[in-house]
């Protein structure tokens, strides 16, 4: 009867510490993947003002991140929609994307 009191007990015991494991793991992120969570979050440093030099009336329809690469879309300014790419890191425009239709094309 004193070896099923003590096999109880260490199996109890052994049940409580993996509950504490598992809630410690899960507050401290244990389960995720470093590489799927992404960079670091920023220091607050900023890269300040870019300039994207497009015409007057041009607007931003949309801004998309990916692997330190910013895409933004730009429409209006008297030129045809557009795609700006822009380094996260330094703020360089690296280069752009004209999204021209063609004149010659029968409707």
């Amino acid at each position: 009867m004193n070896s099923a009191k003590i096999l109880v007990l260490v199996m109890s015991g052994l049940l409580i510490a993996g509950v504490g494991v598992l809630v410690v793991g899960l507050s401290l992120g244990w389960h995720l993947d470093d590489e799927a969570v992404g960079p670091a979050p920023s220091t607050g440093e900023s890269i300040g003002l870019v300039n994207l030099e497009q015409p007057d009336g041009s607007v931003i329809d949309d801004v998309a991140i990916s692997d330190g690469q910013v895409a933004v879309t730009v429409s209006g300014g008297g030129v045809s929609q557009r795609v700006i790419l822009i380094d996260a890191r330094s703020g360089v425009v690296k280069g752009s994307i004209l999204l021209n239709v063609s004149s010659g094309a029968s409707e």
